[in-house]
């Protein structure tokens, strides 16, 4: 969700359908080619370890994976802070009437 936001945080209205192939597109692909990269990185261990070992180095990898990729959304710029729209309480329905 948060990547939807970002991805149309200030457009116009025209480039929405954009940005939403687009996020969609690399939604897509990089979770294609994560699960990729983590299938061979698992046959490799496996080839080399014992199967307990290998899950264990797998998901080793999938923290450092993390950690990468949280290096770059520390350095993004703030996003503009909106204020939120004040809400009015719903009226009070009328009492019926007998």
């Amino acid at each position: 969700m948060a990547v939807m936001v970002g991805a149309f945080d200030g457009l116009d209205r025209v480039q929405i359908p954009h940005a939403s192939s687009t996020t969609r597109i690399m939604q897509q692909v990089g979770g294609a080619f994560g699960t990729a990269v983590l299938a061979v990185i698992l046959q490799r261990q496996l080839a080399d370890h014992p199967a307990a070992i290998a899950y264990d180095h797998t998901f080793l990898w999938t923290l450092a994976f993390t950690a990468l990729a949280f290096v770059p959304a520390l350095l993004l710029p703030p996003g503009r802070h909106t204020t939120a729209v004040q809400q009015t309480a719903p009226a009070e329905p009328e009492p019926a009437r007998t």
